[in-house]
């Protein structure tokens, strides 16, 4: 199976390869160059940010790295209770690169579980060029499935088998959920949820911290109560948390309404206060170990110096954005995550009541 450093190094050296031209407008590659806001939605002429090739490439530059850890940790808390089970249902809203199925992947090889069969469906409006190619993983007698459209269309299809999973996987896209409205997104999930037959289910959702942060909560609690009424009767068993600090997890446990305590599940800074490296946490010793980053690392060292390669820099050494007509676009912000101080991540175990 391609590790996750092997992918990366493949996008960098396509990336770097492009970039080395000097032809890219680079402030179109900072989310807010090209709509204002970091937009996932498919716009009314079917345009996003996330369309673009080498916006796709750069924003896995640097965040796939840290949400392939984000998404490890999320499957280690639970992933022994399918240990004895003939197969795994997942099922994953907004699954960009699906990363998410790697990472299971990757917990069930480092746990030495062999006996589940993964089955994997991945719902995106975006198909991303940079994607997993599920054909070159070793995947077995898995099942894969991928449905490019929104979350909308997909969930008004009368076959899509949604409510036969396991797992519900919520990638950084709870945010992307329209609530506003007649198309009522969370309404429309949770109604094809009410069919499902299963005892045990599974929410991992994974928040992006921030002020958005309130309104996805929100949403969360949302799916709670819609499983907890009575055509559903489930339960909530437990409500697991992955942060960096307490005062995180107090915040998610006051604007969530549960009558199960908010578990911490912390990744820790270092005694001098700074959030610890991902590879340092205790949580992936556990795991089994993750790719460090290394000190001299090339990719972290490019993302740095893209204000350079911009088709729009100026000849001067030492001030390559002098007369840009798009200065500043904050280019030369861009960085590589790779610390503990991202990560607010949900895992919500639900057990149905039988009367």
């Amino acid at each position: 199976m391609l590790t996750i450093t092997e992918y990366l190094n493949e996008i960098f050296e396509n990336f770097k390869e492009h970039c080395d031209k000097g032809t890219e407008s680079m402030w179109k590659l900072v989310s807010k160059g090209k709509t204002g806001k970091n937009a996932a939605r498919l716009g009314s002429d079917g345009s996003s940010v996330y369309s673009e090739q080498r916006f796709q490439q750069l924003y896995l530059l640097k965040y796939a790295y840290e949400y392939f850890f984000e998404y490890l940790s999320m499957y280690n808390t639970f992933i022994e209770d399918f240990a004895d089970r003939e197969e795994i249902s997942v099922v994953s809203l907004g699954c960009g690169t699906m990363l998410d199925y790697w990472a299971l992947a990757y917990v069930l090889d480092k746990k030495n579980m062999s006996r589940p069969v993964v089955k994997y469906h991945g719902i995106d409006a975006i198909e991303w060029n940079p994607g997993l190619k599920i054909e070159a993983r070793d995947k077995g007698n898995e099942t894969f499935k991928f449905f490019p459209e929104p979350f909308e269309i997909f969930f008004k299809k009368t076959d899509n088998e949604f409510h036969t999973h396991d797992i519900y996987f919520l990638p950084k896209s709870i945010s992307e959920f329209n609530t506003e409205d007649e198309k009522n997104e969370i309404e429309m999930m949770m109604d094809n949820l009410s069919e499902t037959e299963k005892d045990t289910i599974y929410f991992c959702i994974s928040l992006i911290k921030g002020k958005k942060s309130v309104n996805d909560v929100g949403k969360v609690q949302k799916i709670i109560e819609s499983l907890k009424n009575e055509k559903m009767g489930f339960r909530v068993q437990y409500v697991k948390c992955i942060t960096d600090t307490k005062e995180t997890v107090d915040k998610i446990e006051k604007e969530l309404h549960v009558e199960k305590n908010v578990e911490p599940i912390l990744l820790g800074k270092k005694k001098t206060g700074n959030a610890k490296k991902v590879w340092e946490t205790d949580i992936l010793k556990d795991i089994g170990g993750y790719p460090e980053i290394p000190e001299d690392d090339p990719i972290s060292a490019y993302i740095k110096e893209l204000n350079t390669k911009c088709k729009h820099r100026s000849p001067e050494k030492d001030t390559p954005c002098n007369g840009c007509a798009h200065f500043p676009c904050d280019i030369w912000k861009e960085k590589r995550m790779a610390r503990t101080i991202y990560p607010c991540d949900l895992i919500i175990k639900f057990q149905r009541e039988r009367g």
